[in-house]
């Protein structure tokens, strides 16, 4: 039931992680971790985060949230492989994007901290060759090296590496369909014929609908108070928060309107928007925990969407638009955020190490067709909910 409850959230996030973001390194992983307080960056969610969100929510009171213990649920590989299968789609569209040298942030059992890691750095412990060599990116950069694809890139090589006009038409129309339901591009989308090259169906819209599509919703938003002039407003809540502040996993969530009185009602609230989830280890030995590893003062971010629940607000009358001047002064009095540890137990918002929130919008171009994503503008910063502490 919680992740029903955010499946707008997910969709939003997937969608604006496909058509907005183009840099490897800040899609794939949290790569503004080590950043200090109060400064920010351009990118602030990232394909790790999202990833991190379903571990915990899926994982209440079962293996899926404890870091050491993940891998041993069912679970986990299935969710794996919609990671993996989401990177392949925005490979496609964004061909030439790849690890970029970096120093690695912690220590790990084959790698120092500080050590710099690359394209080439060996994956220990994976071994490619019965002679010793071990997997590194670059051997892993397409799919077909491991002998399989998925259905949105039928026909097509998945380690393409220079655009191609038909993949990336194929796949932009798979995103459109899948995860653009919750968003107010779908309002103007117009199908258009499918790519030459394609060889099996491009997943149909309807698997789509749920909570948040538009397809579900019994009342619309009038026209000309979201879509104007083929250009709409997207607004997100920005989080940070210290990684390992609170000892272990714990949920930031987001409300229009007052949250329930009892913490245990916080992930199932009808005015749930969305959660964003820190997935951490537990505390190393040394700092009094079960023996995790240490990631004290790094930070990690990810965004909560408000777009489908504001628009929602639109249809019922409740707000006049998406426009600033209506939404600032409506997030102003009914945004609400509350935080609760892996155990159920509330923290207090002030004693969060780091938490931050941002709320901020962009100005958004809707696509013309399936086969177009939409074209994003600047982030615009209105208010903090929550200053750094």
């Amino acid at each position: 039931m919680t992740l029903d409850q955010n499946f707008p959230s997910f969709q939003q996030r997937v969608y604006h992680l496909l058509s907005n973001s183009h840099n490897y390194s800040s899609f794939s992983n949290e790569g503004w971790i080590s950043l200090p307080p109060g400064q920010w960056t351009s990118e602030y969610d990232s394909l790790e985060s999202l990833h991190d969100t379903i571990h915990t929510l899926s994982g209440l009171a079962g293996h899926m949230m404890w870091i050491p213990f993940s891998s041993f649920d069912p679970l986990f590989w299935l969710h794996h492989c919609s990671v993996d299968r989401l990177f392949a789609l925005w490979q496609v569209l964004n061909p030439a994007s790849y690890v970029e040298p970096s120093r690695a942030l912690l220590s790990t059992y084959t790698t120092p901290e500080g050590a710099m890691l690359t394209a080439q750095t060996p994956l220990k412990p994976f071994y490619a060759r019965d002679d010793g060599t071990f997997w590194d990116a670059d051997m892993a950069r397409g799919l077909e090296t491991f002998g399989y694809s998925y259905a949105e890139l039928a026909g097509f090589p998945s380690s393409l590496q220079t655009p191609d006009a038909d993949a990336q038409a194929q796949v932009r129309t798979a995103i459109n369909r899948l995860y653009g339901t919750s968003s107010p591009a779908s309002l103007g989308l117009a199908p258009r014929h499918r790519p030459r090259r394609r060889t099996t169906g491009v997943p149909n819209a309807a698997v789509a609908v749920g909570r948040g599509s538009w397809n579900s919703w019994t009342a619309r938003p009038p026209p000309g108070t979201v879509l104007v002039d083929s250009t709409y407003r997207e607004w997100v809540a920005h989080v940070r928060a210290e990684k390992q502040g609170l000892g272990g996993s714990y949920f930031v969530h987001m409300f229009l309107g007052p949250p329930p009185a009892h913490p245990h009602a916080w992930s199932y609230a009808p005015n749930l928007v969305g959660t964003m989830s820190v997935f951490a280890s537990p505390l190393p030995m040394h700092l009094g925990g079960g023996g995790g590893m240490d990631m004290t003062g790094l930070h990690t971010a990810g965004t909560v969407p408000l777009t489908s629940a504001l628009v929602r607000r639109v249809a019922d009358a409740r707000l006049a638009g998406l426009q600033p001047s209506a939404v600032v002064p409506y997030l102003r009095r009914s945004l609400a955020c509350r935080v609760v540890r892996a155990d159920g137990s509330p923290v207090p918002l002030e004693a969060v190490p780091g938490l931050a929130i941002r709320i901020a919008s962009t100005e958004v171009r809707a696509p013309a067709s399936e086969a177009e994503l939409p074209r994003w503008g600047r982030s615009e910063h209105h208010f903090d909910l929550i200053l750094p502490n």
